[in-house]
């Protein structure tokens, strides 16, 4: 039986994101491609390895926001 890949609908969101790993090893920058309340993909240049801990700040309506998140999938471009 397959499972569906999104949990939550999601809409298109292109902004400037940074991503600074929690581990301390640098930041990486992107942009978003679209969000919903269990997730957001980025587009970024560098990458990181499935299960890597970030912390993504946004800009959303209302002012920049902190998400807290790990990396669960990655696509070749």
């Amino acid at each position: 039986m397959k499972q569906p890949r999104r949990v939550s609908s999601r809409i298109p969101y292109d902004v400037s994101v940074c991503l600074a790993r929690v581990d301390g090893q640098g930041r990486l920058f992107g942009r978003s491609v679209d969000l919903g309340p269990a997730g957001i993909y980025v587009t970024c240049s560098e990458l990181c390895e499935i299960g890597t801990e970030l912390v993504c700040t946004v800009l959303l309506p209302g002012g920049p926001r902190r998400l807290g998140g790990r990396v669960v999938r990655l696509v070749a471009l």
